[in-house]
C-alpha cells in the first residue's frame, strides 16, 4: 500500500509540473491556488498537523 501511495506522489507531482509548464504560470502560484482549494473543500490549512487526509481503494 506505501508503495503505491509512493507512485501516486510522484504520478500527481509530474502532473502538477506538466500543469504548470503548459499555462507558463509559476509553480508557487499554483500551490497557493491548491492551498487555497484545499481549505475551501476541507476547512483546514495543508500544514496543520492533526489534519486527516483518507484514501480507499474502491
Amino acid at each position: 500500500m506505501a508503495c503505491l501511495e509512493e507512485i501516486n506522489r510522484i504520478d500527481g507531482m509530474r502532473l502538477l509540473i506538466s500543469e504548470v509548464h503548459e499555462k507558463k504560470a509559476s509553480l508557487p502560484a499554483l500551490r497557493e491556488s491548491l492551498r487555497e482549494w484545499w481549505k475551501e473543500k476541507v476547512g483546514t490549512t495543508t500544514d496543520t498537523p492533526d489534519a486527516v487526509v483518507a484514501y480507499a481503494l474502491v
